[in-house]
């Protein structure tokens, strides 16, 4: 008598346990599940549960109109979402897409900060439509017509909003902003990002004539290039300025930022020691009342205090060739910290200078949790020695060295960011520390900004040690305009067999097609990003070899900026593309080819947000791969 096993199907679990495996999907996946009958249907888009908090910015996808379109252009379905994220959206012409947003009536929260309106009307339309909207994050609308109905329209569109966040892309937008603040009088916290630069503005000041008091403003923070302006009058509006508190105010190369709040609660374990007056000429600068701030060093040293660790000179915190902020961790970190001291901090900043005989690794070994860390300054301090120091050198005892002890009291980052963006003089590299990243076993990302190196033996010696590294972004490595390490870069790959995320931003990128080849040895890569920009050549064909990435890898994303690219190439590659879409059956397959016209008028100079990490202060969410920032 033979035995048959019963076969189980998915369908026979209950639903509440199918919407528990519903939830771990993303939006996008969620999808193909619900199109495969008509109980998943069900489930995934008509359960409110499901519909509540419609996030697509995650997983580094390139959001498109049919993402959304699935979600928003049902009015039975759209009525349940109270919470809808679509930043880093691609949206060429936005008016379709915000024509289905506005049919959500019942939003409370939306985020579309890189879907670009075309004019305030737009907008206005689009806060009328949604009348229960109290949280936004938008891209301020920049064309204006007429003033005066500019004003109007826009006092009138921002009246209810509790929580405004907005990206200011040129420098038109904070006269616009200013004019209406007087509108914003339920607002509760206002963040600000500036995406353009400007060494002087030569607009004069705008100030409200009888600036109102925002009685319920609670939290103020803006990061840009020229804060200033919009740092007093911001803090003329704020109600009881001696109940505000300024968190680490500080500036990084170009890129300056503020954060201010109220009641912060800070826990009785701290003395009051570490909330410090600001100086007379600050409080003259921003001509305003609030006076009282605290920098994160301040918290260390009552950290030490409690903790009783070896008492640190103040030295060690601040150096003559910095700034006041050394160590900066997000700020909901830091107010976690103040409200209770034994907050694991996971994540820090560091702009402090790496000397040889820096005690910087004390520091560090205060928080053993830390995951992420952002280091902007390795550098050598005595300028009488070589100004350049390599694996050749016999000087440096890499054994001893500041570095060498900051890898082994962090031993459970997995993701490390170097930025040499904001060095005034790149030469006073210690490149030889490049070689200790390789000590961080369980590095899971790598971003390298802007760093002076000669070759890439550092980057095989990572790939080879780090076996657990899934994310690598390189942008503009070494002496520019030519590439230094692509020999290096392509062995590097070999070793990266967990690699799941390839970005790299190069001038004069050269041996592409070999790029393309040796990635497609990458059995778990699911995302490529290229972008080469500088001498406009005759550009390779590259068809044949992203062909066989595509072919032979699963990607999600492609997206590839070339300059040189001529119009008939770079339309013969999106069909391409296209085809190869259709052709292995991958609806989820996303792609992109930038053609590089040149510098000109219609390309926005912005401030390098590598600069100052946007977490320290901002709710953006945006997929950094993209390039997006500068079109």
């Amino acid at each position: 008598m033979s035995c048959r096993t019963e076969v189980w199907n998915i369908l026979y679990l209950p639903d509440e346990i199918l919407m528990k495996i519903i939830s771990s999907l993303n939006i996008r996946e969620r999808l193909p599940l619900a199109y495969s009958c008509r109980r998943l249907h069900t489930l995934v888009l008509n359960d409110k549960r499901a519909l509540r908090n419609l996030d697509f910015s995650k997983d580094g996808y390139l959001t498109t109109e049919s993402d959304v379109n699935s979600y928003v252009f049902n009015k039975q379905i759209c009525q349940h979402i109270r919470r809808l994220n679509v930043a880093g959206m691609y949206c060429p012409e936005p008016e379709e897409i915000l024509k289905s947003i506005s049919e959500a009536k019942n939003l409370i929260e939306l985020d579309m900060s890189t879907v670009q309106f075309q004019d305030c009307k737009q907008f206005f339309n689009l806060l009328h439509s949604l009348e229960r909207l109290k949280k936004i994050s938008i891209t301020w609308p920049t064309e204006c017509k007429n003033e005066i109905l500019y004003h109007v329209i826009l006092v009138e569109s921002l009246r209810r909003l509790t929580h405004l966040s907005i990206r200011l892309c040129n420098v038109n937008d904070k006269w616009h902003l200013i004019r209406s603040f007087n509108g914003i009088i339920h607002l509760e916290e206002l963040r600000l990002v500036q995406t353009y630069f400007t060494l002087d503005s030569e607009c004069q000041c705008i100030w409200l004539r009888i600036p109102k008091i925002m009685h319920k403003l609670r939290l103020i923070a803006c990061i840009g290039c020229d804060t200033d302006c919009l740092e007093q009058i911001i803090l003329a509006m704020v109600p009881n300025p001696e109940r505000w508190i300024r968190l680490s105010k500080g500036d990084f190369g170009n890129t300056r930022y503020f954060y201010y709040e109220n009641d912060i609660k800070i826990s009785k374990y701290l003395s009051e020691n570490i909330i410090h007056t600001a100086s007379a000429w600050e409080t003259v600068r921003t001509m305003s009342k609030v006076e009282k701030c605290i920098s994160f060093e301040t918290i260390l040293e009552e950290l030490m205090r409690i903790s009783k660790h070896t008492i640190l000179n103040r030295n060690c915190f601040l150096s003559k060739n910095n700034g006041p902020d050394q160590f900066l961790p997000r700020i909901q970190d830091v107010k976690l910290l103040l409200e209770n001291p034994s907050q694991p901090i996971y994540y820090m900043n560091v702009n402090q200078s790496i000397e040889q005989n820096s005690q910087l690794y004390l520091v560090l070994l205060m928080f053993p949790s830390l995951t992420e860390l952002v280091l902007s300054n390795i550098i050598i301090s005595n300028r009488m020695k070589r100004k350049y120091k390599d694996s050749e050198d016999e000087d440096l005892e890499p054994e001893t060295s500041c570095f060498h002890a900051i890898v082994e009291n962090t031993p459970n980052v997995k993701a490390l960011t170097i930025n040499a963006g904001i060095l005034e003089d790149a030469q006073l590299w210690d490149l030889a520390a490049l070689r200790m990243i390789a000590g961080w076993r369980h590095l899971t990302s790598l971003h390298l900004v802007k760093i002076p190196i000669k070759n890439g033996h550092f980057l095989v010696e990572i790939a080879a040690q780090c076996k657990n590294l899934e994310k690598l972004r390189l942008v503009n490595l070494g002496p520019q305009p030519t590439c230094c390490y692509t020999k290096e870069l392509m062995q590097m790959l070999t070793f990266c067999h967990n690699l799941k995320d390839f970005s790299i931003e190069q001038s004069n990128l050269c041996q592409i097609p070999r790029l393309f080849e040796t990635l497609s040895k990458n059995l778990k890569l699911r995302r490529v990003c290229l972008k080469s920009l500088g001498r406009s050549r005759k550009s390779p064909n590259l068809i044949p070899f992203i062909e066989k990435l595509i072919r032979s890898r699963e990607l999600v994303l492609f997206v590839c900026q070339y300059k040189g690219l001529a119009d008939d190439a770079c339309d013969e590659l999106k069909s391409t593309l296209q085809s190869l879409k259709v052709e292995l059956s991958r609806p989820s397959f996303q792609f992109d080819v930038i053609k590089c016209s040149g510098p000109g008028k219609n390309h926005v100079l912005n401030f390098d947000l590598h600069h100052c990490h946007k977490d320290l202060l901002l709710p953006f969410t945006y997929v950094d791969s993209l390039y997006r920032l500068n079109s």
